[in-house]
């Protein structure tokens, strides 16, 4: 497992634009970060807790590429997401009230690990036509269809609704009309 991070664990890297919290808790304080700027739409975000004592707060409504959520880091999210890539997660994170969205290439990879929280959501919109069990985003709702959904929002979100798992699938499809579609539910055991 990993422990918190020292500044002497740092190894120089182009690949990926890392919290190190040298600042304050501040997202948009460059001085924050191991780049020495702000993080942008193309960059990929590794989120740790460094022994500098700063956690972040997700704020200002950032978009990036890939992002890390590591087993030492308690970020706060104060506003919503965008993440382009792979959302990464090795912990549980509380969803606060936040919208993540997930890019037209988004994937939340979970793991053994969870969003939670009874407000917030994760939610993508893609193009779906003639699929088998395919698991949109990452999300864990499974959907098979021979037919042309178009345009497809899947929300994702994790309050109880009648008595239920904390856990629910909000999905629009732009066509509706004779989808005869399955749908798997997928749920975290600590959702029961």
């Amino acid at each position: 497992t990993l422990t918190n991070m020292e500044t002497s664990d740092w190894v120089t890297s182009t690949a990926f634009n890392t919290w190190i919290g040298s600042e304050s808790s501040s997202w948009s304080t460059a001085g924050n970060w191991s780049r020495g700027s702000v993080p942008v739409a193309t960059d990929n975000i590794g989120l740790y807790y460094w022994d500098l004592g700063n956690e972040t707060t997700i704020s200002g409504a950032p978009t990036v590429n890939n992002l890390f959520f590591s087993s030492t880091a308690s970020p706060t999210l104060g506003s919503y997401f965008t993440v382009n890539g792979n959302l990464i997660l090795g912990k549980n994170i509380d969803l606060s009230g936040q919208t993540i969205t997930l890019g037209s290439n988004g994937y939340l990879s979970e793991g053994n690990y969870r969003f939670y929280g009874s407000t917030g959501t994760i939610t993508t919109t893609r193009n779906l036509s003639n699929i088998d069990r395919q698991n949109v985003g990452g999300l864990g709702a499974k959907i098979t269809t021979t037919a042309n959904m178009g345009s497809t929002t899947i929300t994702r979100g994790h309050s109880a609704h009648q008595n239920s798992i904390l856990r629910y699938y909000n999905i629009v499809p732009t066509n509706n009309t004779d989808l005869s579609a399955t749908l798997v539910f997928n749920y975290h055991d600590d959702e029961l």
